[in-house]
């Protein structure tokens, strides 16, 4: 077997070093503040490759780094949920019987409401962050809005004008901004009530065992002691008006102990 010589020809080796990729890191940084920088980002590996053969490897190794870096002015979900929290929980914290759920499942689980506050009404947030996309918010409002009392969109400048667009006028909007130690938020348009609730929808909030107990207080339970879950929300709202339905959901809600973990 020939050996090939050490002084064959080899291709140029991408720069993998540290050195490299952080002056490569430091070019992008004065690059365009454009919210779109992936064309300035590859045109930048591209150049830095050596050669086209070696342009792949070397956008591999660096695009990690440059990804990073990009991310550093972006604000994620877990940021905004912890500051919306904070906020939720200085405002009800002298409130025992407000519940604040993450994830709250609405019409049977189609949807989940990022959190929720349940009280003297439900209020629900959707959260956009700037990792987020907007292709299912205008079906998410839709269902929100067949069930909770109050919702508000909760997002970043990035979204901000199109996402109010998506959205229902009375929903209420804030926009999350960059602080020092945490994300801050601020109310963009005040919100209302919802004025049409689904009453089916709003049934559905409750566990088959807990709708079937309201029945059984109003005597109106007779033949579905096997019926499915729908039959009896649909009983329920035959039974009850709206204004009394809402009543008796979130009394049940609010002292339900036995939420799952996840929730």
């Amino acid at each position: 077997m020939v050996q090939p010589s050490r002084h064959a020809w080899r291709p140029p080796r991408p720069p993998h070093s540290t050195a490299s990729r952080r002056s490569l890191i430091d070019a992008l940084r004065y690059r365009s503040s454009s919210r779109s920088r992936e064309p300035s980002i590859m045109r930048h590996l591209t150049r830095h490759a050596g050669c086209a053969r070696d342009a792949e490897p070397c956008m591999q190794v660096l695009a990690g780094s440059a990804q990073r870096w990009m991310r550093r002015g972006e604000m994620r979900d877990s940021d905004i949920r912890q500051a919306l929290m904070t906020r939720l929980v200085e405002k009800y914290d002298s409130e025992p019987g407000t519940q604040i759920r993450h994830e709250l499942g609405l019409c049977a689980g189609r949807t989940r409401v990022d959190v929720a506050v349940i009280n003297g009404q439900i209020s629900g947030f959707e959260i956009k962050s700037d990792e987020d996309k907007l292709s299912r918010l205008v079906g998410q409002a839709d269902l929100y809005s067949r069930v909770l009392d109050r919702a508000s969109l909760v997002t970043t400048d990035r979204y901000l004008d199109q996402a109010s667009q998506m959205i229902p006028s009375w929903w209420g909007v804030w926009l999350a901004v960059p602080g020092k130690r945490q994300v801050q938020l601020r109310s963009v348009r005040r919100g209302r009530r919802n004025p049409s609730p689904n009453p089916f929808s709003v049934a559905q909030l409750l566990w088959r065992d807990e709708a079937m107990a309201l029945l059984k207080e109003r005597g109106n339970h007779r033949g579905l002691s096997r019926a499915p879950r729908w039959f009896v929300w649909e009983r329920l709202t035959e039974t009850l008006e709206l204004d009394e339905l809402q009543t008796e959901v979130r009394r049940v809600l609010r002292t339900r102990q036995d939420w799952p973990a996840r929730l």
